[in-house]
């Protein structure tokens, strides 16, 4: 959650690879009401699915008309102009999936700050992993 306010991020989840599946499963939220979301997401599936079985990264501009979530706080509706779908790899094995959304266009800089945290979250998660 720390690096989230410096992206100006409306919204974020994580999803993390099911072992021996080819399926990821929510994790976490930042902004999101959770029950709208999708438990279970399959390879392929949808822009995460499709993130988790290409292992690249997928960047989204509300300028191409593209983006169609919205964020809801108390009094405004707010609809992101940016998403970025990260996965989450260490030693090429997939951990995970992080998505992004901003209600700016990601920069260069900020792009390459989540491609970076996305390894450093994909490092961490295998080493809780090996541990189990």
């Amino acid at each position: 959650h720390d690096a989230l306010p410096i992206l100006n991020a409306l919204q974020a989840s994580l999803y993390l690879k099911i072992e021996n599946q080819d399926a990821l499963r929510i994790a976490g939220t930042y902004a999101y009401n959770r029950n709208a979301l999708q438990d279970l997401v399959l390879f392929g599936d949808g822009l995460v699915g499709q993130v988790a079985f290409t292992r690249n990264s997928v960047q989204l501009s509300s300028s191409g008309g593209n983006i169609q979530s919205r964020n809801y706080s108390g009094t405004v509706t707010i609809t992101p102009k940016s998403l970025i779908v990260q996965p989450l790899i260490y030693n090429d094995i997939l951990e995970g999936v992080l998505e992004i959304s901003s209600p700016d266009e990601f920069s260069a800089q900020e792009s390459e700050l989540i491609r970076l945290v996305g390894e450093n979250i994909a490092a961490n998660l295998r080493t809780i992993r090996s541990q189990e």
